[in-house]
């Protein structure tokens, strides 16, 4: 494996960290039946959104002034679509980019003319 290739590879498994540490989000209103939903972007896998910051993004309104039992029906979960599709682009991408970066075989001994 040529130098190259190896810097592909070293750039996709920093980027497949990244998507790791942190993934997508999205915020659910449960009350809403489903229908209210919204993505919350991309978080520390350690620190993420709470069910007031759903609250927020969904309503548009201050998580100070929510009630308890309204905000209970806000969830937060990890979007496992859209982290797929990313881990699907990435693959895609250092696949091909390996491929472009493979060393051809030289013929040794070939006559030139």
């Amino acid at each position: 494996m040529n130098r190259r290739r190896r810097i592909v590879l070293s750039v996709g498994a920093l980027m497949l960290a990244a998507l790791i540490v942190r993934p997508p989000y999205f915020g659910i209103d449960r009350a809403s039946g489903g229908t209210l939903h919204s993505n919350l972007g991309s978080h520390w896998a350690w620190d993420p959104p709470s069910s007031a910051d759903a609250y927020a993004w969904l309503t548009g309104n201050d998580p100070a002034a929510a009630d308890p039992r309204r905000l209970a029906s806000f969830d937060v979960r990890l979007n496992v679509v859209r982290l797929a599709l990313n881990l699907v682009f990435l693959v895609a991408v250092v696949g091909v980019a390996f491929a472009l970066l493979r060393t051809r075989a030289t013929k040794s001994g070939a006559a030139s003319g």
